[in-house]
């Protein structure tokens, strides 16, 4: 590579599900009413809660729920427990899974959020939101990055210097050809 050139290095942009994840999902016993978990759902703002027995979750509470499951059919949300309503079994996914494949899967599973597990311990949760939330962040990167691979787009190859990546001869005028930066001679020869 020519003296006079800096290195375009690429940036790996791979985010993963533990970049974007809340780490302090809410949870509740299973054996807990409807009533409460719609109270502590209120209290913090959340349309989710994650179910569990002991310590192990096994269940997801959603507003959707309690709306199709209790307050559609008539029932007293202080006599059912949870366990009878709740989202079972719980799907969970990895903190190392890339947030597009997250995507994808909330988008096929038809959900809005996954508790977050690793070596069988709940570490978070994932929410459709927290990934809108940092995609405006991530459209804007990839603005800025297309904005930078078109401005480079516009160098006077007349002004690179350097020697040829094809031949090794020294030329004043280097032509960038397919991300190698070639003499004008063989530059010419890659074209026919």
């Amino acid at each position: 590579m020519p003296a006079n050139i800096v290195p375009r290095y690429k940036v790996k942009t791979s985010l993963r599900v533990k970049d974007v994840m809340s780490t302090s999902p809410i949870i509740i016993e299973s054996s807990s009413s409807i009533h409460k978990a719609a109270q502590v759902m209120k209290q913090k703002g959340i349309s989710s809660i994650i179910v569990i027995e002991g310590d192990k979750p096994i269940g997801m509470l959603t507003e959707r729920d309690i709306t199709e499951k209790v307050v559609a059919k008539g029932k007293n949300p202080n006599e059912l427990k949870i366990k009878e309503v709740m989202s079972a079994p719980l799907l969970t996914i990895s903190p190392s899974t890339n947030i597009k494949e997250a995507m994808k899967l909330m988008a096929k599973l038809n959900m809005q959020r996954f508790p977050v597990m690793h070596e069988k311990k709940l570490i978070g949760m994932i929410t459709y939101e927290d990934i809108l939330r940092i995609s405006s962040t991530m459209l804007d990167i990839l603005e800025e990055q297309a904005t930078i691979n078109q401005d480079e787009q516009y160098i006077n190859p007349s002004a690179l210097r350097g020697k040829c990546e094809e031949c090794g001869v020294l030329t004043d005028h280097l032509v960038n050809k397919n991300n190698r930066f070639l003499c004008e001679d063989c530059a010419e020869l890659l074209e026919e």
